[in-house]
């Protein structure tokens, strides 16, 4: 089976997923694409979307209605394989993501202690996704992050560590801080910080 029909067959599966997102999330990857290969870029993701079957136009989006979750993954993959991106700029792609998104700007203006990041963590969550959790515990000198019951795409995961580590610097001090992933299944992802 070739590498474009596998992907397809994974994005199939994933899209019959009932969990949704908001399009702000979307809009970032469009922001992030743009910013990143230009307008030329965005429109090379967009081809590659609708080749696997799902026609999305970045103009199309609304930062507050509710798109399937799935539909990080149809920038994210495609986007990872058009541009050659390696680990490495698949979390750069999420730290900025973090230091862009709402949600982080709330943290920063709201969330100044480790301890009110890990109680309104996934609150904040819910604000953005239908689906899952997202967990912060943190002791004195090191702590975990979970995101749990939630799919998580092999070429999300890259993109999930770099997010979740800008999150964990806003109150640990980043030149003290890994963010090393200590298990990974479909549902779940765990990270040490």
């Amino acid at each position: 089976m070739s590498q474009g029909n596998s992907l397809k067959k994974e994005i199939d599966r994933l899209m019959n997923l009932k969990e949704d997102s908001t399009g702000e999330i979307l809009r970032t990857h469009e922001i992030y694409i743009r910013h990143r290969k230009g307008e030329k870029g965005l429109r090379a993701v967009e081809k590659e979307m609708a080749a696997l079957g799902y026609h999305l136009t970045c103009e199309e989006l609304e930062k507050y209605q509710w798109y399937p979750v799935q539909m990080n993954t149809l920038f994210l993959v495609p986007s990872k394989k058009i541009f050659n991106w390696d680990k490495d700029e698949m979390w750069q792609w999420g730290s900025w993501a973090a230091k862009m998104h709402f949600l982080t700007k709330m943290m920063i203006k709201y969330f100044t202690s480790k301890e009110l990041l890990a109680k309104s963590a996934n609150r904040n969550w819910r604000k953005y996704y239908t689906q899952g959790e997202l967990i912060f515990a943190f002791e004195e000198k090191k702590g975990t992050v979970e995101v749990k019951d939630f799919i998580i795409y092999p070429g999300h995961l890259d993109y999930l560590a770099g997010y979740l580590y800008q999150i964990a610097s806003l109150v640990m001090p980043p030149e003290r801080l890994e963010l090393e992933p200590l298990r990974t299944d479909k549902l779940d992802c765990h990270f040490l910080v």
